[in-house]
């Protein structure tokens, strides 16, 4: 009750204010002793929004970005907590079609991608603590201990995964949340997880089918030689446990929209092979690409080449667009000894 106090006291000299270091540990503590206690929504949440709304620099501030985790976290714990922190998330953006505060979106991204480094930190020491008492012959109460922090940890997983996607809904949110999370900014143990990848998918997804380029060109590798998201879920890659369904996803939407060209296509040749089985699996968009790649003489070695064309004619599809292809090369055959283009133009559109 003393701490309540303390807290309802505090309350208006921070309408202004942030909070010193000293008051966001005094927050912390009380999210994380009384989680469900109603100070959480009635007196911290103003304050959480007023960070998240001015705040230039969590690298300056860490408790403040400290007090915004274990503050959503709280939340987290609620009747029916993913929901619960879903919606505050939405308040965070307004009614409007624009967020009105620029500043909401890189620190909401901050403070998550802060969250999962530390969870699976956590989560490390707790597997290594844990592969220790099976060889120790540890007490079966230590283990079921250790099996609940490895429980509790997934579930915050879960809350700032969420989170993620849920910025996502926001169309205004998904340029600056692409070039955000262009780097990569996970660690490695986080992009084999099953459950961050259930995320993962979906923020993918959303901005793959973005229809404006400076959202899902952020896919890409942020410079050259740099693997981005596309990389990463191209089967085989780390991420890829979905049978290239995301992969194939942006894959459609690159060559429907900007990256027609040969460039592009001389860098998939990197990914020939997955592009070939899932072109046996008469995946369409993979089937384009290999017909795109040998129209516009993409591949030289003829080895290569064969057996690009012997994958395009095992499936019905394959064999249709690889048809149309070889009439297109005719006419433009035909067009040549007339005097016509010595070569296809890069920016053909493919059927």
């Amino acid at each position: 009750m003393a701490h309540e106090n303390i807290i309802v006291a505090l309350a208006p000299l921070l309408e202004n204010n942030h909070p010193s270091p000293e008051i966001c540990d005094f927050f912390s503590k009380h999210c994380k002793n009384s989680p469900r206690s109603n100070l959480v929504i009635e007196m911290f949440t103003p304050v959480v929004q007023r960070i998240l709304k001015h705040n230039m620099d969590f690298g300056k501030y860490p408790r403040m970005r400290m007090f915004v985790q274990d503050y959503i976290l709280a939340l987290n714990s609620q009747n029916e907590g993913l929901k619960v922190v879903q919606n505050f998330v939405k308040s965070m953006h307004g009614p409007a079609s624009t967020c009105p505060h620029p500043r909401v979106l890189p620190n909401l991204v901050s403070v998550c991608l802060a969250a999962v480094y530390s969870c699976f930190e956590e989560r490390q020491k707790a597997l290594t603590t844990l592969c220790v008492t099976v060889l120790c012959s540890v007490a079966v109460g230590d283990k079921n201990t250790l099996n609940r922090v490895l429980q509790d940890i997934e579930e915050k997983v879960q809350c700032f995964m969420a989170i993620f996607s849920t910025l996502c809904t926001f169309e205004d949110w998904r340029p600056g949340l692409g070039s955000l999370l262009q780097p990569i900014p996970f660690p490695d143990e986080a992009l084999a997880h099953e459950k961050v990848l259930i995320h993962l998918r979906d923020i993918i997804k959303k901005l793959a089918e973005d229809q404006r380029c400076m959202v899902h060109m952020t896919l890409l590798g942020i410079r050259e030689n740099k693997e981005g998201w596309f990389q990463l879920f191209c089967p085989g890659g780390l991420c890829c446990n979905d049978e290239g369904e995301a992969f194939t996803v942006m894959l459609e939407k690159f060559m429907a929209c900007c990256c027609r060209r040969k460039k592009f296509l001389q860098n998939m040749s990197k990914m020939l092979g997955p592009c070939m089985l899932l072109a046996l699996r008469e995946n369409t968009a993979a089937i384009e690409v290999m017909c795109a790649m040998l129209e516009l003489e993409v591949v030289e070695n003829s080895d290569t080449k064969m057996q690009m064309v012997t994958t395009l004619q095992s499936t019905q599809t394959g064999k249709k667009q690889y048809a149309a292809l070889c009439e297109r090369q005719i006419a433009l055959r035909e067009l040549q000894q007339k005097g016509g283009p010595k070569k296809a133009d890069i920016t053909f559109k493919i059927h």
